[in-house]
């Protein structure tokens, strides 16, 4: 499975960090993270701001076959590298959300001969965009203020 780990702890204000030491289950926490991103990366498909670049546009070729088929949104055909996104079960302070697609890579990284058109709000370095870790970190914080009230 191509995936992007999720860790939250170098995120969390000094505050925050206080409170998770009284949070003796933290996969509630990195779940929550989890699933947002995985909603994040949903949203890219529709979204053009949670992408980390502007997805390039398809070839005349490739657009004559999806035409022909009756598909005309990008990097949708039968929707299986959407429905192929998952979020991995918590380990230590971390959590994985990715695609099983084996062709996901290729979208998200691009090739030689095919332009990434990443679908995974994460940028080169790593990192997520800012949009998504936004989301992704609100929820994350949300969750724990669950926990500790």
């Amino acid at each position: 499975m191509s995936t992007i780990a999720l860790s939250f702890r170098d995120s969390l204000t000094p505050a925050l960090k206080e409170k998770l030491a009284k949070v003796k289950d933290t996969r509630p926490i990195l779940e929550a993270g989890g699933f947002m991103l995985k909603q994040c990366a949903l949203a890219a498909w529709r979204d053009e701001s949670m992408r980390p670049v502007p997805w390039r546009p398809l070839k005349p070729a490739t657009v004559e076959r999806k035409e022909k088929a009756g598909k005309t949104a990008m990097l949708i055909f039968e929707r299986h590298m959407q429905q192929s996104l998952r979020v991995g079960v918590p380990s230590g302070d971390k959590i994985e959300v990715g695609s099983d697609a084996f062709y996901a890579p290729f979208h998200q990284f691009g090739t030689a001969k095919m332009p990434a058109r990443p679908f995974i709000p994460m940028k080169n370095d790593g990192t997520l965009t800012p949009a998504a870790e936004q989301k992704v970190f609100s929820a994350m914080r949300a969750r724990l203020a669950q926990l500790i009230q």
